[in-house]
């Protein structure tokens, strides 16, 4: 079996392994540089994300499993199709996450309960991972627009830029992206409002806001919360929280494709700024923050510094606009965390890209805690 050069990524955690693939009639094994076996699929149960597309990679998974082998030399698709029976059958998709939750929708009036309450809550994740990529990009986009108007008081989306703040913020995104691998661009903007917060959106719409870059002490604590958000993109936990909390028939359009209508874009909307994530998605995120500033070199203790201040603000006039404690609540286990398992020591950024970062949207003094 000859060994092909590819990426893996095991679905704990956002970290990426650079890999050598053996493709053979019994197994398909993965293992590092050091020879050292991370993964073993049975050929049948190998699937395609998404169909084959010139000039794209190869993206593969074991039937429903998060974990991914991406394989750039798109030649050895030939390989796979000839020993992966079911390759084109791609990943279990809408009808196998919907199959139980139609037949129960069927049993008896109960089943409207059911579906709304309890089908649809335990399908999100799956619904999630099954959501075609442009469908969820495009959602994403569409609602990042009036997430910023709300919190800019009803006004335009002003989105902030100068050519110093981007290069800086764009330098040190691509320290994480090149660590992660989305079916689609992550785009990462700063938005013109004094609350202090970050979203993620479906689509790798990621929002940090002016209030925040004020907020943060250090270069350190904006790599901390980004690496967090990005973690969140990576789980694709936003795309999870809408599953779970809308309406069935707006989903199932979505599903289809369908995002012309208000409904989808202002259900989005409304549950990124109130849904606060769960305990095991923040913990989810945290422990992807963690191995992305670890990769990158980055001091994770900024993350921990930001943890900390958040949970000691008692200024009220600031705590009004400390929005992120609802929706990514701070706790010192969170904290603890981070503290045990950061490793690296490197700054985020230099002095100078920092201060460019947090004049991004003008000059303005941070505001006073």
């Amino acid at each position: 079996m000859s060994a092909i050069p590819a990426r893996y990524f095991d679905g704990e955690s956002a970290r990426q392994i650079d890999v050598f693939v053996q493709i053979g009639p019994q197994n398909v094994v993965v293992r590092d540089d050091a020879d050292t076996v991370l993964a073993v699929w049975p050929p049948e149960e190998v699937r395609l994300l998404e169909k084959f597309t010139a000039g794209r990679p190869l993206r593969l998974s074991r039937g429903r499993g998060d974990a991914r082998i991406i394989i750039d030399d798109t030649r050895y698709l030939g390989n796979l199709q000839r020993l992966c029976p079911n390759l084109s059958k791609l990943r279990p998709g809408l009808r196998e996450v919907w199959r139980p939750i139609l037949l129960w929708t069927s049993v008896a009036a109960a089943s409207a309960a059911f579906l709304f309450l309890v089908a649809i809550p335990f399908a999100a994740r799956e619904v999630a991972q099954a959501m075609p990529p442009e469908i969820e990009a495009q959602l994403g986009e569409r609602a990042a627009d009036q997430v910023v108007q709300i919190f800019s008081g009803g006004r335009e989306a002003v989105y902030c830029s100068t050519p110093e703040g981007d290069a800086a913020l764009q330098t040190l995104t691509d320290r994480f992206v090149s660590q992660i691998e989305l079916p689609y661009p992550l785009v990462v903007r700063v938005v013109d409002s004094p609350v202090v917060n970050a979203f993620t959106l479906p689509g790798g719409q990621v929002l940090l806001f002016d209030g925040l870059l004020d907020f943060a002490d250090s270069s350190e604590e904006v790599a901390g919360v980004l690496a967090h958000e990005i973690g969140h993109a990576v789980r694709r936990h936003p795309m999870e929280v809408f599953a779970k909390n809308v309406g069935a028939a707006t989903l199932i359009g979505v599903l289809l494709g369908d995002i012309t209508g208000g409904s989808a874009i202002g259900a989005l909307v409304q549950f990124t700024i109130t849904a606060a994530y769960t305990r095991d998605a923040e913990r989810e995120a945290d422990s992807d923050a963690v191995d992305l500033l670890n990769g990158a070199g980055i001091d994770g203790s900024g993350l921990t510094d930001f943890f900390d201040r958040l949970l000691g603000v008692e200024n009220s006039r600031l705590r009004d606009l400390l929005a992120v404690i609802n929706t990514h609540p701070a706790t010192d286990e969170r904290s603890e965390f981070v503290r045990t398992t950061a490793t690296a020591t490197g700054p985020a950024m230099s002095d100078a890209e920092w201060q460019a970062l947090r004049n991004i949207c003008g000059e303005d003094d941070a505001e006073e805690e």
